[in-house]
């Protein structure tokens, strides 16, 4: 993944490396391409280190929405995927 900019605050901007070789957690990566919040890309990110790392990972988008998933349809997606993902 390497170094990336991430602002964090009016004007102010700098670079982080995450700790790639330390991830070893499952990880559930839900994302959204309509989120300002977390930008999709860094969730695909996420996503292919993970898998890169070999560490036990799953992927959720919703293309259609923001940061909180609104929508009757995919809301239910959302819960029986995180319920699953939590029974394991």
């Amino acid at each position: 993944m390497g170094l990336r900019r991430v602002a964090v605050g009016v004007g102010s901007v700098r670079e982080v490396e995450p700790d790639v070789e330390k991830f070893q957690t499952r990880t559930l990566v839900v994302t959204s391409e309509k989120g300002y919040r977390v930008p999709f890309g860094q969730g695909l990110q996420l996503f292919t280190a993970l898998q890169v790392k070999k560490v036990s990972s799953k992927l959720l988008t919703f293309p259609d929405e923001g940061h909180w998933v609104l929508k009757p349809g995919n809301s239910r997606v959302w819960h029986a995927v995180v319920v699953d993902w939590l029974s394991r």
